[in-house]
């Protein structure tokens, strides 16, 4: 690219960014919006991956030990987006299932509560359960807190 075109090229950016503050934060909560319908279609499928990563944790083979950090690592990633799309309450499921699979570790962990967090993942997704579920969205949080005491 010659050092015209590059100019041209760099010109056009800055162009862009004449917006001001407040038009660009506009353009950006209508582009998020747009997508909401999106992360509703990407969390299904997310939640049908931590099933099978679920599944797959009870083998005796080697697949148990990757198959558990794949299921950190969706469960973290879940736990980024949900906010984002104003599903606050799926952020906070998707984070404590991340925490519970950083801090307990190897035999400690159980499926159950793991498949609880899968489970309470699917319900809120399957109901469209925005912002913090209120008080509903507030026990479910405490149900899964509880269960994970009661095992330490």
């Amino acid at each position: 690219m010659t050092a015209a075109a590059q100019q041209q090229s760099l010109a056009a950016k800055v162009a862009r960014l004449s917006a001001s503050p407040e038009e660009m934060l506009a353009a950006a909560n209508k582009a998020v919006a747009s997508l909401r319908g999106e992360f509703e279609r990407w969390l299904a499928k997310d939640i049908a991956a931590m099933r099978q990563m679920l599944n797959a944790m009870t083998s005796e083979d080697a697949r148990a030990a990757q198959a558990r950090d794949q299921l950190r690592r969706q469960a973290h990633t879940t736990k980024g987006q949900g906010t984002t799309f104003g599903y606050d309450l799926v952020t906070a499921i998707a984070g404590s299932l991340n925490h519970y699979l950083v801090e307990v570790t190897g035999e400690r962990q159980r499926i159950n509560i793991i498949r609880a967090h899968i489970e309470a993942l699917d319900a809120v997704a399957r109901s469209r359960m925005t912002g913090d579920g209120g008080a509903a969205g507030q026990a479910l949080i405490a149900t899964l807190a509880d269960a994970i005491t009661r095992q330490a």
